[in-house]
């Protein structure tokens, strides 16, 4: 019995308590507190906010600095055709293709078809040549190879020699017997084909050396005790091997570009916008004038300069400018301002000239230097001593 009191006591030791100690229990309400962080992130977005507007304006300013710096400086016409000379001036590699055409008066005419290419300091070129004489309805056609290797070798070779020859000794021949002598005398025209034959037989035993095969010759064999000739032909070898050289007078030109452009309405060609170039204008003729006068600084003008000297002791002075009739056409790429053409035309009192060239920078073709070249001067002596043997013999 007082067990189960005690258990009971156990179990409800509240119930112990008077009714006026008991007091009810407020309800829990939760306390509510700002976000996390919230109070350091709103400075912190607005500072964001801030720098990307700012950003976002210094790169459109560079967008538009570097639209107009496009449009107004690099795609200059005028700095498009100075970069283009200054350019090809330093360029080690290029391939060329064009055609040149020579008019006489009397409508005679020589028309080379031109392939070159170089990858500095070797360079070679490849000509076609026809040569159409009016006067007596000829036509010649000769083929020429030349390559140049790093010590200013020259190796050349001559394709169509003979028939060149024939063509030759018969206007030679003709130009001296009237077509009329032989209506007097038929029998004569049969005896200067005689003669004719003979001649060229003689010859093309001596042409047969030099047609179709491959010669050399260096500034040496060139100049011949000659020494303007071997002093310009250094100066050819040091423009050819001397990148600093060519850099030194292409900053020259950059400071005095006289390739001023008269007119932009040209149309395009091989990839490239064109510009006709102001030959004769006054601010023209005066660049040019700067640009000979600084040339004398660099190296090269010092050596040309030494190479004329005895000219300029007689006429005074090289440093003349002369102002021409002719007209000078540029392309160029716009974007790399590379030169992709060049078109000249003059006109003389007695004929005219022309020549067209397509011009690539980008690449270049492989240059085999000749190896079994024989000496061009040896040659020509012995050409020339068997033809004095041979006028001898004829004589005795």
């Amino acid at each position: 019995m007082d067990n189960s009191k005690q258990a009971k006591a156990q179990k409800s030791p509240s119930g112990s308590l008077s009714k006026s100690q008991k007091k009810p229990v407020a309800p829990s309400v939760p306390v509510a507190h700002p976000p996390y962080g919230s109070a350091a992130l709103k400075p912190k977005k607005k500072v964001g906010l801030i720098v990307g507007i700012i950003s976002g304006v210094l790169i459109l300013i560079l967008a538009i600095v570097a639209a107009l710096l496009y449009f107004l400086w690099w795609q200059n016409p005028q700095k498009i055709v100075t970069d283009a000379v200054v350019n090809t001036m330093t360029t080690k590699k290029a391939v060329v293709n064009g055609k040149m055409t020579v008019i006489a008066s009397n409508d005679s005419k020589i028309e080379l078809n031109i392939k070159s290419a170089a990858d500095s300091p070797k360079t070679k070129t490849d000509v076609e040549a026809k040569i159409t004489l009016k006067n007596v309805s000829k036509t010649v056609n000769l083929k020429a190879a030349v390559v140049t290797d790093q010590d200013g070798t020259i190796y050349v070779k001559l394709d169509g020699m003979r028939k060149l020859v024939e063509s030759v000794v018969s206007l030679a021949i003709d130009a001296n017997i009237p077509s009329s002598t032989y209506e007097v005398s038929p029998s004569l025209k049969q005896q200067v084909e005689a003669v004719k034959k003979q001649i060229i037989s003689q010859l093309e035993e001596k042409v047969s050396k030099i047609d179709g095969k491959w010669l050399k010759t260096t500034a040496e064999d060139i100049a011949n005790n000659n020494t303007d000739i071997k002093c310009s032909a250094e100066i050819v070898k040091k423009l050819q091997n001397d990148s600093k050289a060519r850099k030194e007078i292409a900053d020259i030109y950059r400071q005095n570009s006289f390739l001023i452009i008269k007119d932009t309405k040209i149309d395009d060609r091989n990839g490239g916008r064109g510009f006709e170039i102001d030959l004769n204008s006054d601010e023209a003729v005066a660049k040019a004038k700067d640009f000979s006068k600084a040339l004398e600084s660099t190296s090269i003008g010092k050596d040309i300069k030494n190479c004329t000297k005895d000219a300029r002791h007689n006429n005074g002075s090289v440093n003349k400018t002369v102002r021409s009739n002719g007209t000078l056409k540029i392309w160029a790429d716009v974007n790399s301002h590379a030169l992709k053409a060049v078109e000249i035309k003059s006109k003389g009192k007695d004929s005219s000239a022309s020549l067209s060239l397509d011009i690539d920078t980008s690449k270049t073709e492989s240059i085999d230097i000749p190896s079994n070249a024989a000496s061009l001067k040896s040659v020509v002596e012995e050409l020339f001593k068997g033809m004095s043997n041979s006028s001898v013999s004829q004589s005795a």
